[in-house]
């Protein structure tokens, strides 16, 4: 019986600020779904054993909006209005 690919799985996210320069390395891990709904391989991306994924402009804008979100959420919930870093 052939094994057939039927999607991608997303297991793992980080998103890391890197000091040198202030940008967002993602980092993080994906299965291979089989189309018997088994996980057939991982592997890891953004890091050193990993591929290397270079996120589109839209995918690093729609970034910026959850993070500049969060950040409110965050400080609203520590009582820090405006404490934006």
């Amino acid at each position: 019986m052939p094994i057939t690919i039927k999607g991608f799985r997303i297991e793992h996210l980080a998103m890391n600020r890197q000091d040198e320069n202030g940008s967002v390395k993602i980092t993080g891990t994906y299965s291979i779904i089989s189309s018997a709904d088994k996980v057939i391989a991982k592997q890891s991306f953004g890091d050193y054993n990993g591929i290397e994924i270079k996120p589109s402009a839209d995918t690093i804008r729609k970034m910026d909006e959850f993070l500049k979100a969060f950040r409110t959420d965050l400080n609203s919930t520590l009582g820090m209005e405006g404490g934006e870093q």
